[in-house]
């Protein structure tokens, strides 16, 4: 019970994310998000770094990613990041705060030829027009987003 209270106090009556609840830190703590996280080694590696500058959270789709990134984030002790599994673009709109993100990274997301085929197109690509509205509107208002590939096309 304590902890299903704990979990429900970390989020607003319409179900948003309330960053500094779920921290335990100051509103104005910087909030970093990396989207398709894999298995979150980069961002445990860049919370570390940051210590209480910064919080950090992974968002990542594939439970046993999660799971991982969760995993490394308790082992090493990395109390500034929390860790996310869902859709990006579900839980973006429906769960995170207008305004209450400072820079979001996407690191090598699925390109959306995955086959070499211009004409093929992979429904999995993430990086959409609605979905950079909707980065847009998480972002607070001098927030950025860095997206790095290796896809040359992407």
């Amino acid at each position: 019970e304590g902890m299903l209270q704990q979990l429900t106090g970390c989020l607003s009556v319409q179900g948003r994310i309330l960053w500094h609840k779920v921290f335990g830190s100051a509103r104005d703590v910087p909030v970093k998000l990396e989207i398709c996280a894999g298995s979150g080694e980069w961002a445990v590696a860049q919370a570390r770094a940051d210590g209480s500058a910064a919080n950090w959270a992974v968002l990542e789709i594939m439970r046993d990613r999660t799971h991982r990134a969760f995993s490394r984030m308790a082992l090493e002790g990395v109390g500034n990041l929390c860790i996310i599994g869902g859709d990006a673009a579900q839980v973006l709109h429906r769960h995170v705060v207008a305004g209450s993100v400072d820079h979001i990274f996407i690191n090598f997301p699925e390109p959306p030829h995955t086959s070499g085929d211009e004409a093929a197109e992979s429904q999995l690509h993430l990086l959409t027009a609605p979905f950079f509205c909707e980065m847009q509107r998480a972002l607070h208002p001098t927030g950025r987003i860095t997206i790095l590939s290796d896809n040359g096309r992407y």
